[in-house]
């Protein structure tokens, strides 16, 4: 019964894998559903770029510490995962939060499960589970990682592509500012905010002499 139940939730996180391009959407999917298999207090997925790993998505006890995260390659269980490309199981997490520009001891939580995302043989990203108490990972909750840990990838792949297609998308080429699709989505999107919270928002417009002659710097 325990194996069924397992194989049905595993199922289901995996479903849930590649139902939408937004990252924080697809992260948040996954860990709803990875509750029901690990217990951990904080997620977090890292996105490696060059020699440091930053924080893409972060939910749970101790968030917004992870929030300011910059690690450098191959310290703290995360940045080891990436640069060995094997997981690392009840880590110390501090050795992740000394890089935090907040109080890097400010943390409560006691062990690491950090496993590395691989896509065409290179890591772009870690997952890393966040424990209060030490020692609190086992051989089994790594195994539930690695059965998912293809589709994940796969899933914050695509997710990662799409937010930089979006961000080229959302630039003026000449000036490197944000242009006119970069206005209307943020517009909407505060439009939105403003609907659930009830409150009310003011759209300032100005308009700028001479912009065209502005030359975007280089590098």
């Amino acid at each position: 019964g325990a194996a069924r139940r397992e194989e049905r939730l595993l199922c289901q996180l995996t479903a849930e894998l590649g139902n939408s391009l937004s990252l924080p959407e697809t992260v948040s999917g996954f860990d709803r559903h990875l509750r029901n298999l690990i217990a951990y207090d904080c997620l977090a997925v890292y996105q490696v770029q060059e020699n440091r790993l930053s924080p893409a998505y972060v939910n749970g006890a101790n968030a917004q510490l992870f929030c300011s995260l910059e690690i450098p390659w191959g310290e703290g269980p995360s940045g080891i995962a990436a640069a060995t490309r094997e997981a690392v199981v009840n880590g110390d997490p501090r050795a992740d939060t000394a890089h935090s520009q907040a109080l890097p001891d400010a943390t409560t939580l006691g062990s690491t499960l950090a496993i590395p995302l691989e896509s065409g043989g290179e890591p772009i990203a870690v997952l890393a589970l966040y424990h209060a108490a030490p020692d609190a990972f086992s051989g089994e909750d790594l195994r539930v990682l690695q059965a998912v840990r293809c589709k994940l990838a796969s899933a914050v792949d695509h997710a990662l592509k799409q937010e930089r297609a979006d961000r080229v998308a959302s630039v003026d080429i000449l000036t490197g500012l944000p242009n006119r699709r970069a206005l209307f989505e943020r517009l909407d999107a505060e439009i939105a905010r403003c609907r659930r919270n009830r409150a009310t928002m003011a759209l300032l417009v100005c308009e700028i002499d001479g912009l065209s002659r502005i030359q975007r710097p280089s590098g």
